[in-house]
């Protein structure tokens, strides 16, 4: 005997396969767009923090750029642009500002917290060269704290 396949059975099985698959996609739907949004924050704080990492370096740099070249031309717009930096501009203060949104407990923070500190000791011999070669310069003004 055979037996027959009817289609209204076969419909409600579709359909109800179908809803359950509907079911499933959306739960996996739901996930990935979390996810998705994870991943989305995860890159924005790595750009943040690869930006202000460069920044805190930049800023050092360019302290330490400045003092070598007053001292090697004596050229006064060197000072001024230290002082502008040290001052006005504080790449490295901006830089520990954005990072610190994100990372304000981590060990990581703390360490580049301490080179900020390494950089602003740094500073104060900076001060005294660029101190030297104003004396030697013969440089009556003195701008900021040299």
């Amino acid at each position: 005997m055979k037996t027959k396949i009817k289609i209204q059975s076969i419909s409600a099985w579709s359909i109800g396969i179908a809803l359950i698959l509907t079911v499933v996609f959306v739960v996996i739907l739901h996930y990935g767009k979390n996810e998705v949004k994870r991943f989305e924050d995860a890159t924005d704080q790595y750009i943040v923090c690869e930006n202000a990492a460069r920044q805190l370096q930049d800023g050092s740099d360019y302290l330490t750029e400045q003092v070598r070249l007053y001292a090697m031309t004596g050229e006064r717009n060197y000072l001024d642009q230290y002082f502008e930096e040290a001052d006005v501009t504080k790449r490295r203060e901006q830089a520990l500002e954005s990072l610190k949104k994100y990372f304000d407990k981590t060990e990581a923070f703390q360490s580049l917290q301490q080179a900020m500190e390494d950089s602003k000791e740094l500073m104060l011999t900076e001060y005294h060269s660029l101190k030297l070669v104003a004396t030697v310069m013969g440089e009556k003004r003195h701008s900021g704290r040299a």
